[in-house]
């Protein structure tokens, strides 16, 4: 972990001596924009919709309006097409700081086979003489037990194809009998 996550940036809610089923960690270069510039657009804890092209709606579910540490919010995914429901989760905010940022949040309720998931999430400026900024994302979690989330690593778009080739999350498997449901 680089000293800007051990200063405070580390994903500090989650259990540090449990050892996670999956981590990874995803940088992206944004030659274009300076740091402060992207933090205008993706900072807002309720606007994950505004910026990520799957996922149509990201509201306040409860508590005080973001970026007030506590807030939950509602976001769900675009449908797959196939029948089944959208991905959907409900996250709480847990520390969001302007000057630095920053912000880190839980997973607490989802249909995508996620049991514990924290995250963080940051835009720093990209080191010289690139210029521009990058994002950078990093979380830990497990899957529920007795289940994958195949759902969250099936490559639907480019993000999350390197999100999974970054990690140590299993492809999604073979067609699962009807009965069976993440989440």
């Amino acid at each position: 972990m680089d000293a800007e996550a051990s200063a405070g940036g580390a994903i500090a809610a989650a259990p540090q001596s449990k050892a996670w089923e999956w981590e990874g960690r995803v940088v992206s270069a944004v030659p274009a924009a300076t740091a402060d510039e992207a933090w205008a657009l993706l900072s807002d804890f309720l606007a994950f919709h505004r910026w990520h092209p799957r996922v149509p709606i990201c509201r306040l579910a409860s508590g005080a309006a973001a970026p007030a540490a506590g807030c939950v919010r509602y976001c769900e995914g675009t449908p797959p097409g196939d029948g089944t429901p959208a991905d959907w989760a409900h996250e709480t905010l847990l520390e969001h700081d302007q000057a630095r940022r920053f912000f880190r949040y839980e997973m607490n309720d989802n249909n995508m086979g996620f049991g514990d998931f924290f995250a963080a999430f940051r835009v720093v400026p990209a080191p010289a003489p690139a210029g521009g900024c990058e994002l950078r994302w990093e979380f830990q979690c497990e899957a529920r037990p007795r289940r994958r989330s195949w759902r969250a690593c099936r490559p639907a778009s480019t993000a999350w194809r390197r999100v999974c080739a970054s990690t140590s999350c299993p492809r999604a498997p073979p067609p699962q009998p009807p009965s069976w449901r993440p989440g």
